[in-house]
């Protein structure tokens, strides 16, 4: 049987095009939703998530997330509650937060007032953890959404950021499943130079494979999973641009195996 969980085309999947042609395509390819990737927060602005807002309003569509938000050492809270005040102007349901301070009590204590803000404005913050930030794995993750004990922080596993931090797929069933509210979803090889910064940074940002392409327990950590958590496809591709060059059809070859995985092949 098919499943009607949630499928969304992250925009980093084609970082080409424009916020609103994103949706055109995610449209086009059969996606239910949509995220938006912003290397720079400044990036996005209200005008802009306005416009997000009411292209989506015209499509079968839903906002899924925005990210990203970076704790940083001189952090700049003002500007981060900026930018969660315009991504839930689009309509997203999260905002993904990453951490580059390694004070872990100073990460808590900025999390949680941004969490404080995002729930005035209808918005749950997802936590990622990934070896080349501060926070590199699923328990140190753990540990400050605990400490910051926000009913609106979550955690956000990336299949990808899973794998190479170390964990096995059992080791998401000794934690609350409430704590992971959505999954980024893209394969890999089985093993890289994890001691090496640039090929894992690489791998993170322009390496990824389609699910299925690559050696990754895709289907071991999906199981472990609430089966109807939404998926947003993360597979950022430097190969699958040079491949299809055509967003449209990028998007509709990535998806095709995102749902092969979740639903089994087409009979």
């Amino acid at each position: 049987m098919k499943s009607d969980r949630l499928i969304s085309l992250c925009s980093r999947v084609v970082p080409e095009i424009s916020p609103l042609a994103v949706i055109e395509v995610a449209e086009k390819a059969g996606y239910g939703g949509v995220g938006f990737g912003f290397d720079r927060s400044s990036d996005l602005t209200m005008p802009l998530a306005k416009s997000i807002r009411s292209r989506l309003a015209d499509s079968p569509l839903t906002c899924l997330d925005v990210d990203v938000i970076r704790i940083s050492p001189d952090n700049d809270l003002d500007e981060q509650f900026r930018f969660i005040d315009c991504a839930a102007e689009t309509g997203a349901k999260f905002v993904l937060v990453v951490t580059l301070d390694p004070d872990t009590g100073a990460t808590t204590e900025n999390f949680s007032a941004l969490c404080d803000h995002a729930a005035e404005v209808g918005i749950i913050l997802a936590l990622e953890f990934l070896i080349i930030t501060a926070c590199k794995t699923l328990d140190t993750a753990a540990e400050i959404i605990r400490a910051a004990d926000k009913p609106n922080g979550r955690i956000l596993i990336d299949t990808l950021h899973f794998a190479r931090s170390g964990h096995f797929a059992t080791e998401i069933l000794d934690y609350d499943p409430v704590l992971f509210p959505y999954v980024q979803l893209s394969d890999a090889p089985a093993a890289i130079d994890v001691g090496n910064i640039e090929v894992v940074t690489f791998e993170a940002r322009d390496g990824r494979l389609a699910p299925g392409e690559g050696a990754l327990p895709l289907a071991d950590m999906m199981r472990q999973l609430n089966p109807s958590l939404p998926i947003s496809v993360e597979v950022r591709s430097r190969e699958y641009e040079k491949q299809y060059p055509d967003a449209v059809a990028r998007a509709r070859f990535i998806l095709d195996r995102t749902t092969t995985l979740v639903d089994g092949p087409t009979p």
